[in-house]
């Protein structure tokens, strides 16, 4: 049996990044490598999420986060960088899982 805490790290936390990659580059055509600094993850995963080249799964959850709360997220990180990150991302999760980890305070 998968534990939260596994099942959000593993899962939705990825599909939340794929999402907002999307759309740091479709929309606000930034590049792999600028959107990869923002995520903090390497460009080679950018460089992955922009193939579809992950689990059904993500996929699936991919397609069940909030479109708007993203592209809200997406605009700030836009504008203000990395500094909102983790932020834009604990928000996300918290909306779609309803579980409150409490790493967006630190």
């Amino acid at each position: 049996m998968t534990i939260i805490y596994e099942k959000v790290a593993n899962e939705v936390v990825p599909a939340i990044r794929i999402k907002l990659a999307n759309i740091l580059i479709d929309k606000y055509s930034m590049q792999e490598k600028k959107v990869a600094e923002i995520l903090g993850v390497a460009q080679a995963a950018v460089s992955k999420y922009r193939s579809g080249k992950y689990s059904e799964k993500i996929k699936r959850l991919e397609k069940e986060i909030d479109n708007e709360l993203v592209e809200k997220y997406a605009k700030i990180l836009f504008d203000s960088g990395k500094e909102k990150a983790s932020e834009a991302v604990c928000t996300i999760c918290q909306a779609y899982t309803s579980f409150r980890c409490g790493l967006a305070q630190k």
